[in-house]
């Protein structure tokens, strides 16, 4: 609801309200046989791992390499914002050059149905947001000197590279 988001949010309100129209005119994929999502060019989306303000990211399998894989998509109403395409193409191409343990490995950069796209290795562990709901609630319940906890909280992200997690 556009009042509500410009109720709650008054100074984000048009970015806020850009980036869901452009969100909500992502294309519906074709059901596939399988009862997954659909496919996407060379890709069967099976699952929706998370969405953020640039796009959506699958879990999806890449037919021709036969692998399992995260598949990062923008609406293709993208293609006019010349800004957040840029954005879009500078964060695939930077990761795409990294080389760490805790940053994925970008295979591809492409568009498919005029939605720009990456693909990423897939990397099973928890969400961002599951991380950060954790880190709240740390510091929520009361100081017990348990730094072990702590300390595998903030380990977590680098030992599953929950990057690509945060769509």
């Amino acid at each position: 609801d556009e009042s509500q988001v410009r109720r709650e949010h008054p100074q984000l309100a048009e970015e806020l309200l850009i980036e869901l129209r452009a969100l909500e005119r992502i294309p519906p994929r074709k059901a596939s046989d399988a009862g997954g999502l659909g496919s996407f060019g060379d890709y069967e989306l099976l699952r929706r791992l998370g969405q953020g303000g640039m796009g959506v990211v699958y879990e999806a399998q890449q037919k021709a390499m036969e692998r399992s894989v995260a598949l990062k998509i923008l609406p293709s109403g993208i293609l006019g914002d010349t800004q957040r395409l840029n954005r879009f193409l500078r964060e695939a191409r930077v990761a795409g050059m990294l080389d760490h343990p805790s940053i994925v490995t970008v295979h591809h950069l492409g568009a498919e149905a005029d939605s720009p796209y990456y693909v990423m290795e897939l990397v099973d562990g928890r969400t961002l947001a599951e991380i950060l709901q954790e880190v709240g609630q740390l510091k929520a319940c009361d100081a017990d000197g348990d730094d072990n906890r702590v300390e595998a909280t903030f380990r977590a992200p680098t030992e599953s590279r929950a990057s690509q997690r945060a769509a």
